[in-house]
Parts: C-alpha cells; structure tokens; sequence
C-alpha cells in the first residue's frame, strides 16, 4: 500500500496482496485494509503483517484482530530447512493433498552460504539477497486452531493456511512466510 494519497480506484481492488515482510503497519492502512475485505475483497497474507501498529502501542497482531481473526498461539519458529505443509481440506483454492514450502530464517543462513548464492552470477537472481539475516522468515509451530476453516496443516498439525471471512470478503492467512522459490 502507498505511503502518499491513496489511489482514486483502490477501492475497485478486488485481490489484495500486502507485502509479506511488512510486519509494521499504519493504522491507517489496516484500516483501509479492513473496509476493502469487508466491501468484499479477497486478500492473502502471513499472519505476521500488520502485526505491530504505532498507533496501538502495546497490541500484537493489530491487522489480524480488526479483521476478526484470532492471532497465532505459540511463539514464531524461525528454524526448520524443509518446512512444508500439506492441503488437507477440499477448497477452491489449492487440490487437496498437495506440499508447499515455506522458508525460514535457517533455511536463509544455509543458502547464503552455499554454493548456488555464492556464485556472483547466480548471487543477482536470489530473491533475498538484498535481506539481512534476520528474523522475518518464519512459521507459527504451535498454533493448532484458528477461528476459519483449515485449509492446509504443518507435518506437526499446527495451522498452515486458513480461509477466514470478513464481511462480504474473504481472507486466505497463511500462519508462516511462504517460500516463493522457484519463482
């Protein structure tokens, strides 16, 4: 979302994709979140975005509450090489048994050093090359419940990915960083 003016037709977006390290939000725009969900927008996003708000000093998870969708239990599991999760619920979404990734802080500090990144040609085409190791990269390991429907589930039954209503919107949280390689 802009910083400045607010574009004239943001309020046509009808699919909305918020940066999945942006963990630091303004009131304002998870507000403007908020009304374009409830208006009936789709959005997809890691539970950890909007997670802080300086305007609601103290509050965790600011962007998943004003939404109605209650915040991870446990702590944010920054380890793990091969982090996957598993489809186990029929949805319009993804095919029902498929895999996916998700990418950690581990798994960060291991290709960083190995030879595929290492390689100054191959260093360009990393997609976190310009990220420090640091702790955005990451999943909710103990979060066994949320208050949408399950979609997808870690190996250790924690909630991947859940489909969560608001108004006449809907939004797909996933409870870790996808891992978005191969592009």
């Amino acid at each position: 979302l802009p910083n400045g003016e607010w574009s004239p037709d943001i309020n046509e977006f009808k699919l909305l994709v918020p940066n999945a390290l942006d963990e630091v939000m303004s009131i304002r725009n998870i507000d403007k979140l908020d009304e374009l969900v409830r208006n009936g927008a789709k959005m997809v996003v890691p539970a950890s975005v909007g997670r802080y708000c300086p305007e609601a000093k103290g509050q965790e998870f600011v962007l998943l509450r004003k939404l109605g969708i209650d915040p991870p239990k446990g702590t944010y599991n920054l380890r793990g090489i091969n982090v996957k999760a598993k489809v186990v619920k029929k949805n319009r979404i993804f095919k029902k048994g498929r895999k996916f990734a998700f990418y950690t802080t581990e798994k960060q500090k291991v290709e960083s050093q190995g030879e595929e990144v290492a390689t100054t040609s191959k260093f360009w085409k990393w997609p976190y090359r310009w990220i420090p190791i640091s702790n955005y990269f990451g999943y909710f390991s103990e979060n066994k419940s949320t208050n949408g429907q399950v979609i997808a589930r870690f190996s250790n039954g924690a909630v991947a990915m859940s489909l969560h209503k608001a108004g006449r919107g809907e939004v797909l949280v996933l409870w870790g960083t996808p891992d978005y390689k191969p592009e």
